[in-house]
């Protein structure tokens, strides 16, 4: 849900090298304009040393997350020895510390955006015991009793603190959201493109599929009046049936990513649509254990659509062990929860992870199973959790709303 490393580090360079120009031609106005003795060339050398880990954070090739978190950190550093070096918390600039909290809670984690709010307040607090007092034509002025905070300085560095953390938190949230939401986008984009390929593959394929349903039924006829073995009939006949179960797959496959996605949500007894779900399965329902509470009250689902992702579900689980799965349903107040048990070989984590990814697939099928599940249960407003370890099978708990999205 996160933009990529190099994104977020092509992102976070723009920013750098904008402030640094800005603090370049502050740096020049102040020198030649207005006359003030500063350190030039200490502040020069951290101006340049910015720009250079602006390069060098650009230019790693190992693009990992901790790189975003350790250039938000270098850029705190950075500021707070600038500021040092030009008045210290008397600097009207100092207020760009609340920038580098805002940066962190937009591009990083949440732990980085703490870790910047610690850091940014330890350094401000900092900058009142250790700093270059301003020259008195920029308005210097003496910082209190030497040593020690007076009331003023603690309110300030307490109100910045304060100020950070209620920042952090509020941007980061929004922050979420906004992810979340891009997330969303990229989900939906990736079911249409799943559609089109799907219509167009049942396009495709479904034509040559009829022509030679077409041509098997003509030999049949044909056959049938010659001498010929049964053995061939029944080669004839096996072909007609594959022809009929690759028709239904691309119908299926057509009618999960597309059709399924709009359908409206209307009543249903929860254990009609569990039967729904099993007859799916074919002969492989026989090794479905049920469990189901009794009472269950009437949902307002999309029932074809949830029939299509619980029997996607339930045909991973007996695809990944011989022995039976465990099909359990209950209530928990308004909404419905659905456990689906096996007790295959388990995920390892690396591979849990990716797990409802599209077209990602550790067996022999599309890698399309889990996706669109998960993809229909969400749209209905519901969610999908799998957890899973080597050796100890995989439970998946599907918890849905008994009134779907979209229902009054």
């Amino acid at each position: 849900m996160y933009n990529s490393v190099p994104q977020t580090l092509k992102e976070l360079s723009r920013l750098r090298w904008l402030a640094l120009l800005v603090q370049l031609l502050v740096l020049l106005f102040v020198n030649f304009v207005l006359k003030a003795s500063l350190p030039i060339f200490w502040l020069a050398c951290l101006l340049a040393l910015s720009g250079m880990g602006n390069l060098l954070f650009t230019r790693i090739r190992i693009k990992s997350d901790t790189l975003v978190g350790i250039s938000l950190i270098f850029d705190v550093l950075i500021l707070t020895a600038l500021l040092a070096l030009c008045g210290g918390p008397s600097n009207p600039f100092s207020v760009f510390f609340l920038m580098q909290v805002a940066v962190a809670a937009v591009f990083g984690r949440p732990l980085y955006t703490w870790i910047v709010v610690a850091l940014s307040s330890i350094g401000f607090g900092i900058l009142f015991f250790w700093h270059v007092p301003l020259p008195h034509s920029l308005g210097g002025h003496s910082m209190g009793h030497e040593g020690s905070f007076s009331i003023h300085l603690q309110g300030m560095w307490l109100a910045y603190t304060l100020t950070a953390m209620v920042i952090g938190v509020f941007v980061s949230r929004v922050s979420e959201a906004r992810r979340m939401a891009e997330y969303g986008q990229q989900k939906a984009g990736h079911l249409l493109a799943l559609a089109t390929l799907a219509a167009g593959a049942a396009h495709e394929i479904g034509n040559p599929l009829g022509t030679i349903k077409l041509a098997v039924g003509e030999l049949k006829r044909t056959l049938g009046h010659d001498n010929v073995s049964e053995e061939a009939i029944n080669d004839l006949m096996l072909i007609d049936e594959e022809i009929e179960r690759a028709g239904a797959v691309l119908r299926r496959m057509s009618q999960s990513a597309g059709e399924l996605m709009g359908e409206q949500p209307r009543p249903a007894e929860l254990d009609s649509l569990v039967e729904v779900t099993l007859n799916l399965l074919g002969d492989q329902k026989d090794r479905v254990t049920l469990v189901l509470e009794p009472e269950l009250n009437e949902v307002y689902w999309p029932v074809q659509a949830s029939a299509q992702a619980f029997q996607q579900l339930l045909k991973n689980a007996l695809d990944a062990s011989d022995a039976s799965v465990l099909f359990k349903v209950q209530q928990r107040g308004e909404n419905i929860r659905l456990y689906i048990e096996d007790q295959g070989a388990g995920m390892e984590k690396k591979i849990l992870e990716r797990v409802g990814e599209p077209f990602y697939t550790t067996g022999s099928g599309m890698g399309l199973g889990v996706f669109i599940a998960r993809s229909l249960i969400q749209h209905a407003g519901g969610t999908l959790e799998i957890q899973s370890a080597p050796r100890k099978g995989t439970q998946v708990c599907v918890t849905l709303p008994r009134h779907a999205k979209g229902q009054r």
